[in-house]
């Protein structure tokens, strides 16, 4: 059987070395010529000058383990001559087609190693797969080969938006979100990103955008009282004391750091001034808790006033020319003004057309009105006698002194 099948193969060989026509165009399957523009045709069926099948079988690519993308393994793994000569090898092997049985594993990071099964063409410089895309990582291909938005991700991934946009119209559909920290799509109405631990979840509205901040320190005005905690002292003696609110001085209403609950991104904060980092309307609201230590009879006065300080300048270098401003502001009265009696005083929500660099603060003040040149202050001084706190205090039930919101609208 060897030997007949020796002979056929040399007459065929025979038969190609006397005919130049037959070695340019060959047609295996059939009797037939070959199409004009192939050198080689396929086919075992006659008379097909369309488009339509001109075969029952198919072509069956030799079946090859690749190793490495870049390397014509294992055509040539070990081979002297291509570890010499190997630019001008794989130039000659350009257009090389196998059928891979390699697929490398899921966790494999190299790139050079990284194949799946298929077809195969080594394109001068490398292996590159042809045919069907191999898709993954929230991808999904249909049995029409098209590649579809949609599946489950195999590793971690990060989309760089590079400065540009991305937005998802919904339109009138509804975009679930399943498995989200809180919440379920059924009762909330809105996705939500902690800026702490960006964890997404969902809120039944919209989070606000916001600064908030309040203290659960006293501020003492006289920093001689004993037992009071002082977060930040306004004078050393009572005659310092003496000469700043009794006399018509704006006193700043102190916080610190560590009194900010929520600043999201709204303003930046330095020395209890809060300056905007946006543009748009902003509501305003403070409070104090305040005792004016007054053991006299004459009744005592304060204003709780929220200040504004336009930027004239633009938002990336603010310029402030004007001084503060009242905007929204609050006036207790004390009638009989007992030493350890506390108030609260609260300045309702304002409005306020903010734009990027303003700045925000609450001060107290001794309200006193201006009679030509001679100033009249309303009602007794606070602290009348100095034994008494005069203080932003903590009253029994709560455990704030005060507090400041701003919030985007």
């Amino acid at each position: 059987m060897k030997t007949k099948l020796a002979i056929l193969l040399l007459s065929f060989l025979f038969i190609l070395s006397g005919n130049s026509k037959l070695l340019a165009q060959v047609t295996v399957g059939d009797d037939e010529s070959p199409i004009q523009g192939a050198l080689l045709q396929l086919k075992d069926k006659s008379d097909v000058t369309d488009d339509s099948d001109n075969a029952t079988k198919g072509f069956a690519y030799p079946r090859v383990k690749l190793e490495e993308r870049d390397q014509l393994y294992p055509m040539y793994k070990g081979s002297t001559e291509y570890a010499s000569d190997k630019v001008d090898i794989d130039k000659q092997h350009t257009g090389l087609t196998v059928y891979n049985t390699f697929k490398s594993a899921d966790t494999e990071t190299n790139d050079n190693l990284k194949f799946q099964k298929g077809l195969y063409i080594w394109t001068g410089t490398r292996w590159e797969s042809v045919g069907a895309p191999q898709v993954e990582n929230g991808l999904n291909i249909d049995n029409q080969s098209v590649i579809r938005l949609g599946g489950t991700l195999n590793q971690d991934t990060e989309i760089d938006q590079d400065g540009n946009t991305l937005t998802i119209a919904s339109d009138q559909d509804l975009l679930y979100i399943t498995g989200l920290a809180e919440g379920s799509q059924n009762d909330s109405r809105a996705l939500v990103v902690d800026i702490n631990t960006g964890k997404v979840g969902t809120a039944p509205s919209l989070p606000a955008v916001l600064t908030f901040v309040q203290s659960e320190t006293i501020y003492d005005f006289n920093s001689g009282n004993n037992g009071v905690a002082k977060n930040q002292t306004m004078s050393t003696s009572s005659s310092a004391f003496n000469t700043n609110l009794n006399t018509g001085q704006k006193v700043v209403v102190p916080f610190t750091d560590d009194d900010i609950v929520t600043n999201n991104k709204l303003t930046s904060f330095s020395n209890s001034v809060f300056t905007l980092l946006e543009e748009g309307n902003v509501e305003i609201s403070g409070y104090i808790n305040y005792s004016c230590g007054n053991s006299g009879t004459e009744e005592v006065l304060l204003n709780l006033t929220l200040q504004i300080r336009k930027n004239t300048g633009t938002p990336e270098a603010p310029a402030y020319a004007n001084d503060w401003e009242d905007y929204s502001s609050v006036r207790a009265v004390w009638v009989d003004a007992q030493p350890y009696y506390r108030n609260t005083l609260m300045v309702p929500p304002a409005i306020y057309d903010g734009k990027k660099g303003d700045q925000i603060r609450m001060v107290v003040v001794r309200p006193y009105e201006v009679v030509g040149t001679t100033a009249t202050f309303l009602g007794g001084r606070h602290g009348i006698n100095q034994n008494y706190e005069v203080s932003f205090t903590i009253p029994w039930g709560t455990k704030f002194s005060r507090g400041l919101k701003i919030i985007a609208q």
